[in-house]
């Protein structure tokens, strides 16, 4: 498995979209091939940061246009398990309200 990556997975009705390792401009089509599924999607999209180490301005784009691509197609958007380092950088950029969580997480966005 590559150190970075964005893969796409069906996890029964929701489209979960995996970010892992560096989110930078390497995985500009990585993101493209990713948002062209969210796009598409018919449930609810679930972004999962477990694994996000950094998010550069690709993965912050990349954020931003799938919450903009969701909430115009009426599909559900959600965003789990943001390490603290990731939400730091979309607070200090004043895009902490991208990060539509869930309850699941035990940390919130500063």
């Amino acid at each position: 498995m590559p150190s970075s990556s964005i893969t796409v997975s069906s996890d029964g009705s929701d489209t979960v979209v995996r970010l892992s390792g560096e989110i930078d401009v390497a995985l500009r089509d990585e993101a493209s091939a990713a948002l062209a599924q969210v796009a598409v999607a018919r449930g609810s999209v679930v972004l999962d940061l477990t694994d996000a180490r950094l998010v550069g301005a690709t993965g912050l784009a990349f954020v931003v246009q799938c919450r903009r691509a969701c909430t115009e197609s009426g599909v559900p958007f959600e965003v789990r398990h943001v390490p603290p380092a990731v939400a730091r950088v979309f607070a200090a950029l004043d895009l902490a309200g991208e990060l539509v969580r869930d309850t699941q997480d035990a940390e919130p966005v500063a």
